[in-house]
């Protein structure tokens, strides 16, 4: 008997041993593409992808490789996606729901600093924090539910001198996860300080602006967008009057009930008055009391509560509901398919289908960012170049090169900062103050709270004059190298003033910066030939001529349009 146990044992063993692994998990498949219109090659599937990700373009090597290898793309997706620039791209598509980027911070910088680092760099610290979290939580493949339930927040050596924050002391300067030590629950973004200052409220509103902010970012629900029947009956003048409506009244009450709850979560964050000719008091500021949290009672009236349920009566408890909800995982999927395919928020919401698809997906990796973002940048959606007749209504197409990404790029291939010098040091395509992002088609995250998706004539003019800056830059810089250590005038000495010359590197400059092919007898390439000349003749200088052609060819629509 125990024999028989023993080669029934055995054969078991070698049968489980043969057995084949488990297939890997794949998303269901995309809708079928579409007959309406055309869609990207390989070379600018690529061109998209690597912009979106890491703000510049291929170099000619990945495009010749993808262009033999179409199947590659999945694993150039991954490969960019662990280039630390693809944390800034997180970072600018978050801020589209939470706006806490802004031009200057909220408090003034700490007085051991100032003197020390630029104005940019204090409100890139005070501007950043809950949007440094979400991208930390997605390049570290965690679980995207982290952003609302994380022990701790991230701080960098700046916002740390802000804040009562408990940054470790031997990790630079950078952004590290950090946790508040001044009693605060700790549920990720939610408890941010930056958010609270960013979305500030009034006795009379009692955080109930604040709690929509909070739920239009997370939840891409928007209290604002419920039909309401006001009472004209109501003395709206009157605050008593209103206090008692939002509990009373049913035109009031129907979304009171399920609101103000959520802003009784809030009351344990404040904002000092200790602010006195721009300089504040003392440092750490201090932003946050346990002694305040039931002020509620006093202000809504509702204790905390989550739409309906009793899920505890601390901001953390809120994370952990929100994180259960299917809308959290939902509104994830909307901001990034939105922030990736460049349509709106509403537009992506419609494609229900679609959405369905995407967060089955996410949900089943764990909530894996990641796998979700690559999913989205192989679909059709994301692959769509433009209609098959194009009509001047048509919307859908190529995307806008926002003015990050320009900036990114411009460094990326001239080396080239469009910025000032310090004590202000603004990035002036990342900034209104003194800068042009408006212009560029950004956004400034309170007057203007989106970015464009169609080009106007100040994006135009604001192309032109970083590109003629930044080929300037490029020219002399190139041209202090080596020919082989040169990234684009790679055919060219400045002593060449050949046409064939000329012309070989028109070629070259045509791949790298557009994905396009063309030969030394096309227009194309005598086109860039006679601007050429025209500029050599004006100077006799060749790297004149280069730099006005240079600029030219960075100030086309091809590098604006991806």
């Amino acid at each position: 008997m125990r024999r028989a146990l023993l080669v029934a044992s055995s054969s078991l063993l070698l049968m489980v041993g043969c057995s084949k692994p488990p297939a890997p998990e794949k998303p269901a498949p995309a809708e079928p593409e579409r007959t309406d219109v055309t869609y990207l090659t390989p070379v600018q599937h690529l061109i998209r992808v690597s912009i979106d990700l890491r703000g510049t373009r291929p170099s000619d090597s990945e495009l010749d490789d993808i262009q033999a290898h179409p199947n590659k793309m999945r694993h150039y997706i991954r490969a960019y996606m662990d280039d630390p620039r693809f944390a800034d791209r997180v970072k600018e598509i978050w801020n589209e729901g939470f706006l806490t980027r802004q031009d200057r911070s909220f408090f003034p910088g700490p007085p051991q600093m100032q003197g020390v680092l630029t104005e940019d760099d204090f409100s890139k610290a005070a501007g950043n924090e809950p949007l440094e979290l979400i991208s930390h939580v997605v390049t570290e493949d965690r679980p995207f539910t982290e952003i609302v339930t994380a022990k701790y927040t991230m701080a960098n050596e700046v916002l740390a001198a802000y804040y009562d924050i408990n940054r470790p002391t031997d990790q630079g300067t950078g952004w590290v996860e950090a946790p508040y030590q001044d009693g605060r629950p700790l549920a990720g973004v939610l408890s941010s300080t930056d958010f609270h200052t960013r979305w500030r409220t009034t006795d009379s509103n009692r955080n109930r602006g604040r709690a929509n902010a909070w739920s239009r970012a997370v939840l891409c629900y928007d209290f604002m967008s419920r039909d309401i029947i006001v009472d004209t009956a109501l003395n709206l003048a009157d605050p008593n009057v209103v206090n008692n409506a939002v509990r009373t009244n049913p035109s009031c009450a129907g979304c009171h009930q399920t609101l103000d709850p959520l802003a009784s979560y809030l009351y344990g964050y404040f904002v000092p008055e200790t602010v006195d000719d721009q300089a504040v008091m003392s440092y750490p500021i201090k932003t946050y009391s346990m002694n305040l949290e039931d002020r509620w009672q006093q202000g809504t009236g509702r204790a905390p509560g989550y739409f309906g349920l009793d899920v505890g009566d601390k901001i953390d408890d809120l994370g952990n509901a929100i994180s259960e909800d299917p809308r959290f995982s939902l509104c994830a999927v909307k901001r990034f398919e939105a922030g990736f395919t460049g349509a709106y928020l509403k537009d992506v919401t419609a494609d229900f289908n679609e959405i369905d698809r995407l967060n089955d997906w996410f949900v089943k990796r764990d909530y894996n960012a990641k796998d979700l973002i690559e999913e989205i940048l192989m679909s059709p959606q994301y692959r769509i170049a433009g209609p098959v007749q194009p009509t001047a209504a048509d919307v859908i197409g190529l995307k806008l090169l926002g003015p990050e990404q320009l900036d990114r790029m411009l460094y990326d291939v001239a080396g080239f900062q469009w910025k000032l010098s310090a004590p202000l040091g603004y990035d002036l395509l990342q900034n209104d103050i003194y800068g042009f992002r408006d212009m560029a088609g950004g956004y400034d995250s309170v007057y203007v709270t989106g970015p464009a998706h169609t080009v106007n004539a100040t994006h135009v003019l604001t192309l032109r004059f970083a590109a003629g800056d930044a080929a300037g830059k490029l020219v002399d810089s190139e041209f202090a190298e080596a020919k082989g250590s040169r990234r684009f005038l790679t055919k060219v000495e400045p002593a060449d003033i050949s046409a064939d010359a000329i012309k070989a590197q028109a070629v070259s400059l045509y791949r790298s910066l557009y994905g396009e092919t063309i030969t030394p007898d096309s227009q194309d390439a005598q086109d860039v030939y006679d601007l050429w000349n025209k500029a050599y003749v004006r100077q006799n200088d060749s790297s004149y001529a280069w730099k006005v052609t240079l600029a030219a060819l960075f100030s086309d629509v091809r590098i604006a349009f991806y």
